[in-house]
Formats: structure tokens, C-alpha cells, sequence
């Protein structure tokens, strides 16, 4: 059975501009899909200058108390889609404090719990943080497990049960995770850490001014291997290769053998214009860049063959890290969001894209995949969001009719007629503002239906959907 969905602009009134005797109302736009209200990632708020339903006069500065029908429209199309596949994210769950921007994320397990690791800073006073959050997926709740105050925070490596935190000069602070309700740290001191990675015995470090080689069974600095001047922020390890990528922050990657990590062996350069800030793996010997100021990114080949790139025409907005899960790529941009692109045939292409809040300026500065469907993302000033793909093909569309909904509620009661046309049985639906479904149920006649169902004040979407068409209206609750 194919699935059905449409787009539903939904309108709540935020404000008055008396100014120019007209409301404001903003337009957020989801998507109804197999009984789900879901937002489209990115969707731009929608402005609508003129009167609605019951506009209260001018002098009152309230909010509006309304009804009106909302349009449902097929969804055959998605400006930042390909033509056979959307992906569209929506956000499952939150966490945030107030003043408190995220540099770096990491997800990882221990016996069957998961976990997110995260660095990030206070502005006022200034304070870096470290912080291992606990992700319930059943119930999408997230709880701090763990928060340290270090004298500097940069990228994280998990490597259940240790997760590995940069401190640049400060060294590494290495956190036991074996227990969740009792960790245990340690430092690693003497040793510069932007960027952290690892194998079964020993750690590479990014150190600014070259790698370093760390055996983790003891701790001890195993190797170094020094470059001029403090370039060198981000590094990656492909097991598959046994290869070391490291990132001079001025047009180059540097390439090792990591067959004998105690010895390695500079193998390589990719030279390439702009400034890198991350380096990844990406297949068994590929490759991907972060660059900018050419704002984009490029795939290579171990020995230097260029296999891809993508230029953003965003104007000055810059990306500032990646993760591959090929033939896909997750970029993080500033100001953008999180951009996931498929890579087919030599090219880039988006397909779906997140954005925290359509009206912020931050920047979505790191990324893990969590499943085959799930990932989590930090942002400046936003905390993390777990979000959720889903994959919307265009075959898979049909049409929908609109129909009206004659709806009244008062005192606990909802009142609406079924039209006949709408093909029974048909199923009554309510979803709050934010797209969660409170309500559903099932009626197998038409006319006038009478159901006892108690809300709180706020506004909400009724969507009646039949065997043959769909149909929602709001209503203001007070």
C-alpha cells in the first residue's frame, strides 16, 4: 500500500504590529504522514499580513482567539530534495542550558545504554565544559550523566568504555565509563590535543603542530612527528587502510602508514586551495575535506586523485565539520544547519537539511550518527537534537482533495460533521502546535459527531482523514 501525505501550513499568531494595523501571523509547515504530524526541517517561517478569523480590535494586546481551515496540499516536490528522494528530519528530542554552545558531539553504548558525549563552553563567565548525557530512545528523554569543568575543551574520541577529551594545551582528560554512576578521570599531561583518534592500541593526536602516537596501555607518549607552526586541528584513522589522515589547516592533508604506529611513515600530501577543517574517512581508501574559505568539500583518493567536490553558493557561510556514512555525507554548516548530501556518479547532491531555529544565527558545529535513521547534532546557544530521517519518495505521493471541516469546540466537547464524501471509515485526529498527536479515534458514520475530549488552553490542529480525502482546521482552546 503505497503511503500517503500531504503538507499542512499550520498559523499561530504571534504578534501585533500596530504600526501597520496588522497582525503577523508565522506559517510552520509540516507534513502528515501515516497519522504523523511532521515538520519540514528548515521550513521558512511564512508571514501573512491581514485580519483572521475573530481579529480582536486593536487596543487589546492579546493573542488571537481563532478558527480557520487549513489547506493540505500534495507534497510532489522539495526544493532541497532530488527528484526520486526527500529526507526529511524532524527532531525528536532536546537538550539545552541556557548560555551553553556545543563544540563537539560523540554517541556511543555501554551494555545497552546509550550515551552522548559533548564539549562546549559558558559564555558568561566563560567555562569550558565536558558533559556525557544519557539518551532513552523509548521514552526520548535525555539526562546528564556527567559534567566537568576543564580549563579547555576541543574534539572528543569514544572508545567504549574510555571517552577521550581534547584540552589543547591542557593535555587529554581521559574518562572510565565502565560505570555510569561512578566514572573515573584521568589526565594525560605534557602533550598539546586538538583532535583525538584511535585503534585497538594506541591513540593519534592532533596536536597543532603535528601528531602524536599514545599507547593506551599505558598512556605513554609512543611517537611524535612535528610540522611548523600551529596548524595541524583535526585528525582520522581508516581501519580498513590502516592510514592516518591529518589536516594542515592550509591546503594540504598529510597521509601516514599507520601499520607500525610506534614508526609512522608520511606516505602522502593532498594539496588542494582552502583552509581544511575537518578530514574523514569515507570508504576503504577515500577519503573526504571540510574546506573553507571555498566553502564546501571534496572526496580524494589515498594517493591524491580527486573524486568529488561541492561549492555551496550560500554567499560567506562557511561548513566546520562532517561525518560519512557513504554514499552519504552530513555536513555541518554555519548558519545553515546540518546538510546531508548523496554522493552518485562524481557528484554531490542535497537531500535534506535541518535548521535548529529558521530565526537564528549560531552554527551546527558537530555530528554523530546514532542508527541507520538517527543522529544527534550540537549547536551554538542550542544544545543537542536528536533527529530522525525519514525517507519521502515521490512515486509513493497521491493527490489529496481538499474538504472543509465544520467544527466547534466548547467546554470539553468537540462537535464536527463528517461529510460523506470523505470515505469511511475516517479517523478524527488532534495534534498540539509542535506536531504531537494527543488525540485519535475512529468513526464509521457520517454527520454530526459529538465527542468528549478535554484540552488544555493553546491552539490546535484537527485533521480528518477518510479513505479518500484529508481535511484540518485549527481551534484556539482558552
Amino acid at each position: 500500500m503505497k503511503r500517503k501525505f500531504a503538507v499542512i501550513l499550520i498559523t499561530s499568531i504571534i504578534s501585533i504590529l500596530h504600526a501597520k494595523g496588522y497582525p503577523i501571523a508565522w506559517g510552520y509547515i509540516y507534513r502528515y504522514i501515516d497519522g504523523q504530524l511532521v515538520p519540514i526541517s528548515g521550513a521558512k517561517p511564512l508571514i501573512l499580513e491581514g485580519n483572521p478569523p475573530y481579529f480582536p480590535p486593536p487596543s487589546t494586546n492579546q493573542l488571537f482567539d481563532f478558527e480557520s481551515d487549513v489547506s493540505l496540499f500534495t507534497a510532489d516536490s522539495n526544493s532541497n530534495a532530488s527528484k526520486n528522494c526527500a529526507i526529511n528530519f524532524y527532531p525528536l528530542c532536546n537538550w539545552s542550558d541556557s548560555g551553553f554552545s556545543v563544540f563537539d558531539v560523540k554517541f556511543f553504548s555501554i551494555n545497552n545504554r546509550n550515551f552522548i558525549a559533548l564539549t562546549g563552553q559558558y559564555t558568561t563567565p566563560l567555562q569550558f565544559r565536558f558533559k556525557i548525557i544519557e539518551y532513552f530512545p523509548e521514552s526520548q528523554n535525555l539526562s546528564v550523566k556527567l559534567d566537568l569543568n576543564l580549563p579547555w575543551t576541543t574534539r572528543i574520541f569514544a572508545d567504549p568504555p574510555f571517552v577521550y577529551v581534547g584540552m589543547r594545551e591542557y593535555g587529554i582528560k581521559v574518562v572510565n565509563f565502565s560505570n555510569p554512576e561512578s566514572p573515573e578521570t584521568l589526565t594525560i599531561s605534557g602533550i598539546r590535543a586538538h583532535d583525538i583518534c584511535g585503534d585497538d592500541q594506541y591513540l593519534y593526536v592532533a596536536s597543532g603542530t603535528g601528531l602524536a602516537v599514545i599507547n593506551k596501555s599505558d598512556f605513554n607518549v609512543a611517537y611524535t612527528w612535528s610540522d611548523s607552526g600551529e596548524r595541524n586541528y583535526t585528525i582520522a584513522y581508516n581501519p580498513a587502510t590502516k592510514k592516518v589522515y591529518l589536516s594542515h589547516r592550509y591546503s594540504m592533508v598529510r597521509i601516514f602508514d599507520a601499520s607500525n604506529p610506534p614508526n609512522l611513515i608520511v606516505l602522502d600530501s593532498i594539496i588542494s586551495p582552502g583552509d581544511y577543517f575537518d578530514v574523514g574517512a569515507w570508504n576503504h581508501d577515500t577519503l573526504f575535506v571540510i574546506r573553507t574559505p571555498l566553502m564546501g568539500f571534496s572526496l580524494f583518493k589515498e594517493d591524491g586523485t580527486n573524486c568529488g567536490s561541492y561549492e555551496h553558493d550560500y554567499g560567506m557561510i562557511y561548513p566546520y565539520a562532517g561525518i560519512a556514512r557513504s554514499p552519504y555525507l552530513y555536513v555541518c554548516w554555519e548558519v545553515q544547519g546540518i546538510h546531508k548530501y548523496l554522493y552518485s556518479a562524481g557528484e554531490f547532491q542535497l537531500i535534506g537539511f535541518f535548521q535548529p531555529d529558521t530565526t537564528w544565527y549560531g552554527a551546527v558545529e558537530s555530528c554523530d550518527i546514532i542508527d541507520d535513521s538517527t543522529i544527534v547534532i550540537g549547536a551554538d546557544n542550542k544544545g543537542i537534537y536528536i533527529l530522525r530521517e525519514r525517507s519521502v519518495r515521490v512515486e509513493e505521493c497521491v493527490s489529496c482533495k481538499n474538504i472543509k471541516i465544520n467544527a466547534l469546540y466548547s467546554s470539553g466537547t468537540l462537535k464536527l460533521e463528517v461529510p460523506p464524501q470523505v470515505g469511511l471509515p475516517a479517523s478524527i485526529e488532534i495534534f498540539t502546535i509542535d506536531g504531537k498527536r494527543i488525540y485519535s479515534t475512529t468513526l464509521n458514520r457520517p454527520g454530526l459527531q459529538t465527542l468528549k475530549i478535554p484540552l488544555a488552553s493553546g491552539v490546535y490542529l484537527l485533521v480528518l482523514k477518510g479513505k479518500n480525502r484529508y481535511a484540518g482546521k485549527f481551534v484556539s482552546v482558552k
